[in-house]
Formats: C-alpha cells, structure tokens, sequence
C-alpha cells in the first residue's frame, strides 16, 4: 500500500486496471476523503435519466420536510433531519485522515428545524428559499449540503455500485445498505445489499457526472427550471 495517505484508491484495492478517465464513478481514496461534492443541482439538469431521478428524490424529501414544519409537526420533522448522518461510505469531502466527519448533529438539526420553521421558506411554500439556509446558518456549507444530498439518494447509489461490482467482478459481501429516503413512503429505509468492503466498512461509488468541485449557487434556478416542473407533472399524475 503507496504511504502518501490518499494514494490508495478503490481501483488499487480491487485491482482494477483501469485509469480514472476510464471509469464511470469517482476513483475515490480508501483512506481519507477527496474534495468533491454531490450537487442535487447538478442532479436535476443532467441528460441522464437516472441522475434526474435522483434529483426528484431529493426533491421529494424537501417536499416532505417543508410541508411538517409548515403543519408545526416537530416530531415528525425531527425524525427526518435527524437521521442525516455523515456519509463516510461514499468518501466524498474534506476529511484529511480516515473519514470521520461531523454530520448533522442534534443541536444542529434542531437548529435548522427552528430556522426554517420561521423562514420565508415554509412561510412563501417556496423551496428556492432554502438557499437562504448557508447565510442563515453558520456552518451549513458544501459538504453539509452534498452530505445531506448522499444521505437522501444513497439507495440509487447503493444500486449503482451493486452494478459497477458486477461489472468489474468486485467482491462484495452482504451487509446493510444504511438508510435512504424512500419517495414512496417518505420516510427512511435500509436493505441488504452486496457491497464491497474495505477494513470492515462498506465502500459506495458514486458516478462521476454527479459531483462537482463545488456546488452550484443557483438554487433559484434550481426551483423555477426544475423542482416546479416536477412538482407539476406529480399534481397531474394524481389527477
């Protein structure tokens, strides 16, 4: 194993004899974390199907977590924002040794319940104004943000590695995907699922065409091109 920490990625443990302009995830270091982030701009605007779709449950989880807080059920909210974690799975970050970020601890998701909880984002129904949230809040930056976003999708992205092992013929074992947003029930699940492993602790992959070495600022963009298009195409769907 290279001892410059950051040097030993997935493709070295797994054998994988490929550069990284050759593979469709992200190369990432086993060791520590590489400065990317998950965007769930980027998500929505992409010509790849599956990306997009990961953006809807992003947006179905901010749907779902505007409309608690606007009906005062603390609680159920609560139960949402507590279970963000910090994803040291996927290795994505600004972690200098072994993953071991800061999450969304209690004392933070309470303050975010009450931020938002007098924010003109529940008061004006308006998701764009969650931008206001950086500015806000100290400390709710990039990777809170793309933490948050591989929390929500980290079933999809459960399901891509699954893939890439397949293709690859990665060795895996069967252990717990952690949780994930589920759209349908709105609420967080978990399964089984095959997944490689490294030092006891299960590797998720992340496709390249979804990070981003920053995030894009543009959340208002985000909601007048996407989120209200989306949000339509479901009222009709229920129709």
């Amino acid at each position: 194993m290279p001892k410059i920490r950051g040097q030993y990625r997935f493709s070295d443990h797994f054998r994988i004899n490929k550069p990284q302009s050759q593979l469709d995830f992200v190369d990432i270091p086993l060791d520590t974390d590489v400065s990317l982030y998950l965007d769930p701009y980027a998500l929505s605007v992409s010509g790849n199907d599956w990306l997009r779709e990961c953006g809807n449950i992003v947006v179905n989880f901010f749907d779902y977590f505007l409309s608690v807080i606007r009906k005062g059920d603390e609680i159920a909210a609560m139960k949402v924002i507590a279970n963000l974690h910090e994803p040291n799975d996927i290795h994505l970050g600004v972690s200098l040794g072994r993953p071991s970020g800061r999450g969304w601890g209690g004392k933070q998701a309470l303050q975010l319940y009450e931020t938002l909880k007098e924010s003109s984002a529940v008061k004006s129904g308006l998701l764009k104004d969650l931008s206001d949230i950086e500015l806000l809040m100290p400390g709710i930056g990039s990777d809170k943000i793309s933490d948050l976003t591989a929390n929500v999708i980290r079933g999809e992205l459960v399901a891509y590695t699954e893939e890439q092992c397949q293709l690859y013929s990665i060795p895996t074992e069967r252990i717990n995907s952690g949780l994930y947003w589920d759209p349908e029930s709105k609420q967080w699940s978990s399964h089984y699922a095959d997944l490689p492993v490294y030092r006891d602790a299960r590797v998720v992959l992340v496709p390249k065409e979804a990070v981003r070495v920053r995030l894009i600022p543009d959340y208002e963009e985000f909601y007048n091109r996407f989120v209200l298009d989306f949000l339509s195409a479901e009222h009709l769907r229920r129709l």
